[in-house]
This record gives structure tokens, sequence and C-alpha cells, in this order.
């Protein structure tokens, strides 16, 4: 319950930071980072990240997708286009996830989040 609070704190925070043209993924953070560019074209670290996760987690990204309003598929633990473009709306909207989206490692972070820190996805190793 507390972990959930506090996620739905922090994407409402990304929610305002956002803006709605996408252009905050290519802008720097308020620390002065360059964040990439995040898209339906640069999600392969993201599918490679979800290929990689046990099926318990990936269906738990896609509740936690679905919960949050971004994921209307079933969460059946397979990679698809609308859940390619769910991942990139989450993304943009917490806006500091930007920065692991570009590699794998990253990516599993990102995903990990989005499951809501379900105990099916163990954080991953950020390296």
């Amino acid at each position: 319950m507390k972990s959930s609070v506090l996620r739905t704190a922090m994407l409402a925070l990304g929610v305002v930071a956002a803006t709605p043209s996408g252009a905050y993924a290519q802008e720097p953070d308020a620390a002065g980072v360059s964040l990439p560019v995040v898209s339906a074209t640069t999600v392969g670290p993201m599918k490679q990240a979800f290929a990689d996760m046990p099926v318990a987690c990936r269906k738990s990204v896609q509740q936690g997708l679905r919960v949050s309003g971004g994921y209307r598929g079933s969460a059946n633990g397979r990679w698809s286009t609308d859940l390619g473009n769910a991942l990139v709306s989450y993304v943009l909207a917490a806006g500091n996830l930007a920065i692991g989206w570009p590699s794998v490692p990253g990516s599993k972070g990102i995903l990990w989040h989005a499951s809501a820190d379900n105990s099916a996805c163990p954080p991953p190793p950020y390296r």
C-alpha cells in the first residue's frame, strides 16, 4: 500500500514536468542531464529487457500499466505494439525514468517500476 501511494505521487509529479509534445525526452532534466529520445522507434532495449524477464514479471508490468491507464491489452506476458506505446507514454509521463531507456539494464529498471514493485519482479542490477 505504502509503495503504491509513493509510486502514484511520483507519477503525478512526473506528469506535471512532462510536456504534451513529448519534447521533454530530448531536453535536459533539472540536473542538466540530457535525456534520451523516448519513442516507438527507440524501443529496442525495452523490448529486449521485457523478453529477458520471467513471465510472471511481464504480466505484472502489463497489469501495472493497465491500472495506470496506459495499456488496454491483456496481461499475457507477450510483447505488442500497444505495450511498447504504453511504455513510451509511461516513461514520458514520469520524465526522470527516461534516463534508463537506451539500455537493457535501465529498461529493466523502468519495467520494475511499472510493475509497482511487485515481488515477481526483483529489482535489476543497475549496471
